[in-house]
């Protein structure tokens, strides 16, 4: 998100500040004004929110199905011994890595620039996973978990589509005048 003014702040969301992590405390209202114009309850924001009929359309259930399905495909044995297969490649690279997640840890970022250093472990990694066809295995070990979840929740996956679908209306009728 780009840096805001308080002003802008205000006008988009209707509070003093924007809230980035949960330790944060609560933001205050904005003032009920900016220049003589009202500011609509939860700003710009929320008043779009509720035109369009977004303001409590929750994608939580699709992020938790995504987390679950990545989750479950790594423990399955195709993709363990994959990734064993790409450690071990890895290893023969010059690097000491168990997990694809660990390897942008193999050697520290600074600022700016990747280092050569980076530039070769991101290279070695990109082998490895070509030589153990690692993707793909994961690829086809998670969908298979997705095409179950899918089936499991399909009621839920559907009306989500269709609030979806109705807000996306929404929006190009409101673009279009």
């Amino acid at each position: 998100m780009p840096a805001l003014t308080k002003e802008q702040v205000e006008v988009l969301t209707g509070r003093t500040s924007i809230r980035n992590n949960p330790t944060d405390p609560a933001p205050e209202p904005a003032p009920s004004t900016y220049q003589g114009k009202p500011i609509h309850k939860d700003g710009c924001a929320g008043w779009a929110a509720d035109q369009l009929g977004n303001r409590n359309l929750d994608f939580s259930l699709v992020s938790q199905l995504d987390g679950e399905s990545v989750t479950q495909s790594q423990r399955t044995p195709a993709v363990q011994e994959a990734i064993s297969a790409w450690s071990k490649c890895m290893n023969t690279k010059g690097y000491t890595v168990a997990t694809p997640y660990d390897a942008d840890k193999v050697v520290p970022h600074a600022d700016g620039a990747p280092s050569q250093g980076e530039i070769n472990v991101a290279l070695a990694d990109i082998d490895c996973k070509k030589s153990t066809n690692l993707v793909e295995i994961w690829f086809n070990e998670d969908s298979k978990i997705q095409d179950q979840q899918i089936k499991d929740h399909k009621s839920e996956l559907d009306a989500l589509g269709t609030r979806k679908t109705d807000v996306l209306a929404a929006a190009k009728k409101a673009l279009n005048g």
